[in-house]
């Protein structure tokens, strides 16, 4: 899709008939475990044939193979954490690993399961704030949400500052895909797409109470969870429209993935919602043993679920 360079604001209708939240009839289930791996830990990535997360005891990263589950561990040297708060990102030819008290991204060679890089950043961080999801890679770049409200373009080939983008308010996550930056502005309740050819925002897109987690998956959609109201919501990868809105009945916060077909949230109060995208409403809840550093991803042909172990689940049909 192509941008206009100057900034244009998208303003959506709220038509009943797009955005009024859907609840499905659903039935509450065990989720059934594949595998269960002792690393306790919080954020996690999926890419080069692995599922990537911190061990919040070592503050190693962990290597999980998602053919064998066999684990590797990698030591990160100069890392003094607390990485709790952390993110991640993988892509782009590295798995990119934000320490918030050393103020550095490390970039983690898959091939070699090295550090080579480490690149100064302000990143923002801390109890309370959702960093662990305020970064991602993608477009020849790393991108970063800082403690200034700014997004910061980092080369992901030489780490080399390319771009300072200020953000309208409070911003908490950030992915990469169908050829745009899509950031949550969270205390505005926005949603801002960043033209990655101009590192200009593109288009602001309203959404619901307190958005945070977003996901981008084959179907051609951005998901957002927003925890201020418990919903989902699907924005139009091409369009930047509000396509449909999800109510899940669940308030609080979460983590959302997209794969096999669907789309994965994850609360305390219920630990992993099947959305179909097909329908877009609430297929399924499933039961799992929780903590206080869950979230979820798809890889592999499985989920997976973090905490004080890593669960492998086999995604229900």
């Amino acid at each position: 899709m192509t941008f206009h360079r100057a900034m244009s604001v998208v303003m959506l209708l709220a038509l009943t008939s797009v955005t009024t939240p859907v609840v499905a009839e659903e039935t509450t289930r065990e989720a059934r475990i594949e595998a269960t791996i002792p690393q306790p830990g919080n954020v996690m990535g999926l890419g080069f044939d692995s599922l990537w997360m911190m061990n919040l005891a070592t503050n190693n990263l962990i290597r999980i193979d998602t053919d064998d589950n066999s684990v590797t561990e990698i030591a990160i040297p100069h890392a003094v954490g607390p990485f709790y708060y952390a993110g991640m990102a993988v892509g782009d030819g590295g798995v990119w690993l934000p320490d918030l008290e050393r103020s550095m991204i490390y970039k983690i060679d898959p091939k070699s399961d090295q550090v080579i890089k480490e690149i100064p950043a302000d990143l923002v961080g801390g109890r309370g704030t959702g960093g662990k999801y305020a970064i991602a890679a993608g477009e020849g770049a790393v991108w970063a949400i800082t403690s200034h409200n700014e997004l910061k373009r980092y080369s992901a080939k030489d780490g080399t500052e390319a771009a300072t983008i200020s953000l309208p308010s409070q911003s908490l996550g950030v992915i990469v895909a169908f050829g745009s930056v899509w950031i949550t502005g969270t205390a505005n309740d926005e949603l801002y797409r960043i033209d990655p050819r101009t590192n200009q925002i593109a288009a602001t897109i309203a959404l619901g109470a307190r958005p945070l987690a977003l996901a981008a998956g084959d179907e051609g959609a951005v998901w957002i969870f927003n925890e201020g109201d418990g919903t989902v919501q699907r924005i139009d990868g091409k369009s930047g429209d509000l396509v449909a809105t999800i109510a899940t009945g669940v308030v609080g916060k979460g983590a959302i993935d997209v794969g096999g077909g669907f789309v994965w949230a994850s609360t305390h109060a219920a630990p992993i919602i099947q959305i179909d995208p097909r329908t877009n409403s609430v297929r399924g809840k499933f039961q799992l043993e929780m903590s206080e550093y869950s979230t979820i991803r798809f890889g592999g042909g499985s989920l997976w679920v973090s905490g004080r172990t890593v669960r492998r689940i086999k995604p229900p049909e």
